[in-house]
């Protein structure tokens, strides 16, 4: 009956799938899992079972593709979820290419949909993001069923005969034999009273109102409805949605698409997307009447955003689906989903669940430097793909919570002033005797004692160090216990060099290679920013310990250049003062009488800044949003003289399609986009030169940010990144 069924270790992290056969390929699940076994339904006799099993095999989930398929699989989910057994349920969900993982049950019975989930204003990047694919999916011709070609609102009005003072009341019909009409279509009693209520509504319309009805793509008989108009086959539903002024349906997934189509929705069953803002829930036709005005059937914009944004960003799945048009005969016909290759995974548990923890002493939900908001994006990601706590080594108060909150981090973060430490003697912790001197510096007692205290009460498989400076909590730390991984950022000895070059003395001094190399030798993993330090660092370790990880970001826009004055723009914090002041001085007085140039100075550099003589330069200080910064930007510069790694602010500039200008220095790590995707300037002729350049041709700076954005996606997409770490994560702490 069973897939396999030897006994198991109570330690193993094993999954259970009442799935169908052809499923058993989906090996972007079965990775997060020691082992995979398949129930075979229809064999299973007794719920007793069910529970043997799970019970002999260390089973930690089971898996349930729509627990109403039949009745033998909803009587074992009932018997799971009454058990409090913990089952994830899943299906195709409502938007193009989206599958759900819901621990809270199908659709509308699940708690998942909430509002207190989702209504929450966005932040600015992701309402962008939202607002992206609502166009996309507006004037896409992607559907789950085969739709015909897409038509103008006169055509499809013409085909129709419906004339242009008509209203138009859509009606996407839905197929009788579905589970979500079955059991989910409330007091109808399923399509046949569906039938009964389409009918009498036509009745009591008013005459400037027509109902406009679209049988299922895969059924293939009619039902009988009167005083209707029957759509072709082969209309595109989008092309409904666009022509009419409402939709009635039971529970159709069609009524997440109205929502995005700005069309009110009449639901007369049970919906998971019901929301007072969007849709109106109906019990009689007479309700529908009583609602066909303009007031009635408006639609809350924001509120559409935030549901789909919810969807889109936090709760569905998305991959690519191998399909098959199967014949039922006089049933109609399936599209049967034989396989998914997940690009982005959600609410699938992974047997490294809460044991990977990022330590680090640096605010990075404050977004005012490169590193704040390379770690900003690292916790972001694994905390997509992974059960992930970060350990940040001072305190979190109420405004920076505020911020966690609206990133979703909340609580995942835990600082220092929630350890307590125990009443025992206290350990001295000193640092060894052949310490590097310029690392003695950091290490601080206290902080070591609370890190020993805050890994006593929790289990982790892997510590993440974010700089080579927290080194110094590896002092009395069983490093046996753990994978010990070092997110190096940059290799300091190498940046030690580059600012000896200028004359400067980094925050870090390292004296040299060897000494630096010694320390990351400790390590199981070390993560490197860009290609250059990745090849010299294998050149003195063993470059299985090395990961190459750059900065991931997402597309943030598309670049519109309308004004007529060029917005320059410099974002950095207080340790770059040194190369926006040289910018100042060498290159900005060609431009200082030039009405048609601003420069903006923002970040915790301008705190550090003396007062500028220049009128068309504004110190504008610390920001809300990175949004709030480069969309107002026509050109984004990083005149960085010294350094090493990646610079994050440059990568960034390019994901918000803003034009960029940087040094030698600068482009380190991304030289294969120079001259393309951004340009390059070696001396203040060339500065001036690109600067004048791209400001009196928005055609040329079009062109730039339209190649930065295709690099970025390219070269430094979220996947590509951290995909590799991701992996390693997951494998769990190796013997």
């Amino acid at each position: 009956m069973f897939a396999a069924s030897e006994e198991m270790s109570r330690s193993a992290f094993n999954a259970l799938m009442l799935w169908r056969p052809g499923y058993r390929a989906l090996a972007d699940i079965e990775a997060n899992f020691d082992r995979i076994f398949h129930l075979e339904e229809e064999e299973v006799t007794d719920i007793d079972e069910v529970f043997h099993f799970i019970e002999q095999n260390s089973i930690s989930y089971v898996f349930i593709q729509n627990p109403y398929q039949n009745e033998t699989r909803l009587g074992i989910y009932r018997a799971l979820r009454a058990a409090g057994f913990p089952v994830i349920v899943s299906d195709r969900g409502a938007l193009d290419d989206s599958w759900f993982f819901d621990p809270g049950g199908f659709n509308a019975e699940s708690p998942s949909y909430r509002k207190e989930n989702w209504d929450y204003p966005l932040p600015a990047h992701e309402q962008e993001k939202v607002v992206s694919y609502i166009q996309h999916a507006l004037e896409s011709t992607d559907a789950l069923e085969a739709q015909g070609q897409r038509l103008s609102e006169a055509q499809v009005r013409k085909r129709l005969g419906i004339g242009s003072a008509e209203r138009v009341i859509f009606v996407p019909l839905q197929r009788p034999e579905d589970t979500v009409i079955q059991y989910m279509s409330g007091s109808l009693g399923g399509m046949p009273g569906f039938v009964t209520f389409v009918n009498e509504l036509a009745r009591l319309l008013p005459s400037d109102w027509r109902i406009v009805a679209k049988k299922h793509p895969l059924e293939k008989i009619h039902p009988g409805l009167a005083g209707v108009v029957w759509a072709p086959d082969d209309m595109h539903f989008k092309d409904l949605l666009d022509l009419c002024s409402a939709v009635l349906l039971i529970n159709s997934g069609v009524g997440v698409h109205a929502m995005m189509h700005g069309k009110r929705v009449f639901y007369c069953g049970e919906v998971f997307y019901g929301h007072e803002a969007v849709n109106t829930a109906v019990q009689s036709p007479q309700a529908v009447i009583a609602n066909l005005n303009s007031e009635n059937l408006s639609v809350d914009e924001e509120t559409t955003q935030r549901f789909i944004g919810f969807l889109l960003n936090r709760f569905y799945s998305f991959g690519e689906f191998t399909t098959e048009l199967v014949d039922l005969g006089e049933q109609g016909r399936i599209t049967a989903t034989q396989n998914v290759r997940f690009r982005q995974l959600r609410g699938v548990p992974s047997k490294s669940n809460s044991r990977t923890l990022i330590v680090t002493h640096i605010k990075f939900w404050i977004l005012e430097t490169g590193s704040q908001a390379r770690i900003l994006q690292l916790v972001q990601y694994l905390h997509e793909h992974l059960s992930l706590r970060v350990l940040f080594l001072g305190v979190v108060d109420e405004a920076d919570k505020q911020v966690l909150r609206s990133l979703g981090l909340e609580r995942i973060v835990d600082d220092f002033s929630e350890i307590t430490l125990p009443k025992a003697a206290e350990k001295a912790y000193e640092p060894e005797p052949d310490y590097p001197e310029w690392l003695k510096k950091y290490h601080k007692v206290g902080n070591i004692r609370r890190f020993h205290a805050y890994l006593g009460s929790r289990e982790f498989d892997t510590l993440i160090f974010e700089y080579i400076r927290l080194d110094y909590l590896l002092t009395g730390l069983d490093r046996d216990k753990y994978r010990l991984i070092l997110d190096t950022h940059d290799l300091m000895c190498l940046r030690t060099q580059s600012y000896h070059q200028y004359g400067a003395r980094p925050s870090i001094e390292v004296p040299s290679m060897e000494e630096e190399i010694r320390i990351l030798d400790k390590y199981d993993k070390v993560v490197l920013i860009q290609e250059e330090e990745l090849k010299f660092a294998c050149e003195h370790l063993d470059s299985r310990k090395l990961i190459l990880a750059p900065h991931g970001v997402e597309l943030k826009a598309t670049p519109v250049f309308t004004s007529e004055r060029t917005d320059i723009l410099f974002v950095a914090g207080k340790a770059n003062q040194e190369h926006i002041l040289w910018f100042l001085e060498e290159v900005w007085p060609y431009f200082a009488g030039d009405d048609r140039f601003k420069l903006n100075i923002c970040g915790g550099v301008c705190d550090v800044l003396p007062p500028i003589p220049f009128k068309n330069v504004s110190i504008v200080g610390k920001v809300g949003s990175m949004d709030e910064v480069y969309y107002g930007a026509d050109i984004a510069i990083n005149p960085v003289r010294f350094g090493s790694g990646l610079k994050i602010k440059n990568v960034e500039a390019l994901s918000y399609g803003v034009p960029l200008i940087t040094s030698p220095i600068g482009a380190q790590g991304m030289e294969d986009g120079a001259g393309c995707a951004f340009l390059v300037a070696s001396d203040v002729e060339e500065w001036r030169k690109h600067l004048l350049a791209l400001g009196i041709s928005p055609e040329l700076r079009i062109a730039l940010a339209n190649n930065g954005l295709s690099y970025v996606e390219k070269s430094f997409n979220l996947n590509k990144c951290y995909g590799e770490l991701v992996e390693l994560l997951r494998s769990g702490k190796s013997e």
